[in-house]
Formats: C-alpha cells, structure tokens, sequence
C-alpha cells in the first residue's frame, strides 16, 4: 500500500489551480501534489526528461483540456500510445460539457470527464468526492 498518492494536475487556469490545491488538500488520502501548466511540461515530467529528470510517476493525472497552445486531448493520447505510461488514470477537468469532446476523452482512455463547475464550492465539493477514488488507488498493485 502506498503511503502517499502522488497526482499530477495538468492546469493553466491560477483559480483552479487554487482549488485544486484546497481540495486535494481536503482530500481523506495523503497526496503530493505536482502542477504544470502545459502538455508540453507534463510530457517532459511523465518521461522524466530536462528539467524533470527526477520526477515521480503520478498515480492519477488530472488534466484540462482546454490548454493555451496544445490541448489537453494531445496528453490523453501520447498517454494511451506510450506503453510505460498508458496505465496511469487520467480524469479530465474542462469548463466543457461538450458531447463530442467527452466521447473524444474516453475514446483516449479517460478514466473519468468531470465538468467545472461554475460555483467554486461545486467545484471543491466535485474534487473531494473523489476519495472513493483515491481509495482505488490505494488497493491497486504497484506498477511493474
């Protein structure tokens, strides 16, 4: 069993960022959080490359997909096409409730499409409901 859940928040918006931070930090399992801003910096981070050599493998990866410059969907298929990372779970956070863009997450192997809640306690509220998924996590064997 692990001792701390490591989550890898893909997010450029500072609010979110803010709170996602507030929530994790609710959150009923210990975590370490790490946030980048671009797909750019988290594939660096995921493949431990300059400046993320020493990087930890995320357990789970949140990611926005409305990204400035690359978006978030190019994350979700470099993840399901690259082997050593295609297991690592990856829940979409968006301001998008758009049909086509969350049948494209799953398609991209998505484990979970939560839509941001304009309400800021909506969204905290959302993000601490995802202890019973944290606790998954927690059973899951460690990867190989």
């Amino acid at each position: 069993m692990r001792d701390v859940t490591t989550i890898l928040l893909v997010e450029d918006d500072p609010a979110d960022i803010t709170i996602a931070r507030l929530a994790f930090r609710r959150a009923s399992v210990p975590n370490e959080l790490h946030v980048l801003h671009t797909v750019e910096q988290a594939l660096l981070y995921l493949q431990r490359k300059v400046p993320y050599a020493a990087a930890v493998r995320p357990d789970v990866i949140f990611v926005d997909l409305g990204l400035p410059g690359t978006r978030g969907e190019a994350l979700l298929e470099a993840l399901r096409d690259d082997p050593d990372l295609a297991d690592i779970p990856v829940l979409v956070l968006t301001g998008s409730d758009d049909e086509a863009a969350i049948h494209e997450a799953y398609r991209l192997h998505a484990r979970c499409f939560l839509t941001k809640p304009v309400d800021l306690t909506l969204l905290l509220e959302a993000m601490t409901a995802m202890d019973g998924f944290f606790g998954e996590l927690e059973s899951a064997p460690e990867p190989s």
